[in-house]
């Protein structure tokens, strides 16, 4: 009970993730999510996915946490020697508040609403010593913030709070056109995704207790 001296009620933004597709040669929204709290395309994406399917075959037996973090870790450097996500910005087109962006050389891509991705880190706090003149992240102010990761090995350092992520930019309204088939995650819950154009916007917002140093 003494926690909840610490509970604030507070704001969040939802975020409508609209996915379009050409079927049978009409673009249409195929499927609509709804978004918390980041979504990521490429290599973070395939990490999830193999940690996912691996939890999921038949030789997993055992759940544990010590355990989960070893499947990742072993996730991660797979992909650290298979570079399955090299050259992302080539399979991408980014938009944002209607302007294409030109990306640099990336493996993935990260627009996050709330300021905790990849079990804890705060992705945009860690850049801000990257020279850009971006403003501070809030979770109810209509904006998403748009982050690049290099490598798996990028990832690792960006955990251990060692390494800054590339800030790209903020936006309320994201276009991202997939090009080819490519790992996707939104909140943690990652697939495959052919070829479409993903678009963001702000839905609503969702009233939500914070916790001290939570969100």
């Amino acid at each position: 009970m003494n926690s909840l001296d610490n509970v604030s009620v507070i704001k969040l933004d939802r975020w409508k993730v609209n996915i379009l597709s050409n079927v049978l040669k009409k673009i249409k929204v195929t499927n609509t999510i709804t978004m918390y709290n980041y979504l990521g395309i490429g290599l973070d994406a395939q990490i999830t996915l193999d940690f996912h399917r691996t939890r999921k075959s038949p030789l997993y037996l055992f759940n544990s946490t010590l355990l989960n973090k070893m499947i990742y870790l072993g996730c991660g450097t797979q992909q650290f020697l298979e570079h399955q996500c090299q050259g992302l910005s080539n399979m991408i087109e980014l938009y944002m508040d209607e302007k294409r962006i030109v990306l640099p050389d990336i493996e993935s891509i990260v627009i996050v609403n709330i300021e905790s991705w990849g079990a804890g880190v705060n992705l945009w706090e860690l850049g801000v010593n990257d020279g850009n003149e971006f403003g501070a992240q809030f979770i109810d102010d209509g904006l998403l913030e748009v982050l690049g990761i290099r490598s798996s090995m990028h990832i690792a350092q960006l955990k251990m709070g060692i390494a800054e992520p590339i800030r790209i930019g903020q936006a309320s309204m994201i276009r991202v056109k997939l090009l080819q088939k490519l790992p996707v995650q939104v909140d943690g819950e990652p697939w495959l995704q052919p070829k479409c154009e993903f678009v963001l916007k702000r839905c609503n917002q969702a009233t939500v207790l914070k916790l001290s140093n939570i969100i």
